[in-house]
């Protein structure tokens, strides 16, 4: 007797090949809906470890490419939304986790290279948050860029037990301890820990994705409205 249930999908993270495979995916798409409908403001979404954040933001990536068939059934399809394309940044700094406050602007520097060559855009400035900033600038001639972040605090959690490198400053490109990016709409910000401290109630994982001049979100801790 053959069985008509769709597998779980284990070790499958993203949006695209859980739909594709025919995986198990639980709707979530009237919250995403309801967040993407404002026009702008800030967002601070809590989830604890494993718990879908990359498979969230794997899922606005498809949105905001406008990849409509990817949600035939689910119901944003039945929701009010234009399903327009818009050029897309997807930075994920789980990839090979730094060592080092060096290691680290190198893995910006590659990761940023290669979105911009994925958008056929070739970004000069440097260090990795001009880098940023210039990509945002190009590509915002074209429509409003988005930005998804992914694993933000890896290079940190990743090294907060290492005390040598704990104890080390990490010094940010820029002023202080803040890396901005511009764009056509104004300044916007992201700070980052000047030392490897993790933030009191965070669960320690999380996710930053941005979209829209001066629309950001974030998973991984609890907190107020932002």
């Amino acid at each position: 007797m053959s069985s008509t249930h769709k597998p779980y999908p284990l070790s499958v993270q993203t949006f695209c090949d859980i739909l594709k495979g025919g995986f198990v995916y639980v709707d979530k798409t009237p919250w995403i809906h309801r967040i993407v409908s404002i026009p702008k403001g800030a967002f601070f979404l809590s989830r604890p470890r494993r718990f879908g954040k990359s498979l969230l933001v794997s899922t606005l990536k498809a949105l905001f490419l406008g990849k409509r068939e990817l949600f035939r059934g689910l119901a944003i399809e039945k929701l009010p939304y234009a399903w327009e394309s818009y050029p897309v940044i997807h930075l994920d700094l789980g990839d090979n986790p730094p060592r080092s406050p060096e290691e680290l602007e190198e893995n910006l520097e590659f990761a940023i290279s290669r979105e911009a060559s994925s958008h056929g855009v070739k970004v000069t400035a440097r260090p990795c948050h001009l880098m940023l900033a210039e990509l945002i600038q190009e590509l915002g001639r074209r429509g409003k860029a988005v930005v998804l972040i992914d694993e933000y605090d890896k290079p940190i959690l990743g090294n907060i037990e290492d005390t040598p490198v704990r104890r080390r400053p990490w010094r940010r490109s820029g002023s202080g301890s803040t890396a901005r990016s511009t764009s056509g709409a104004g300044r916007r910000s992201c700070s980052w820990a000047p030392h490897l401290t993790r933030p009191r109630g965070t669960s320690g994982n999380g996710r930053w994705s941005a979209w829209g001049p001066g629309r950001r979100s974030r998973s991984g801790g609890t907190g107020p409205r932002q």
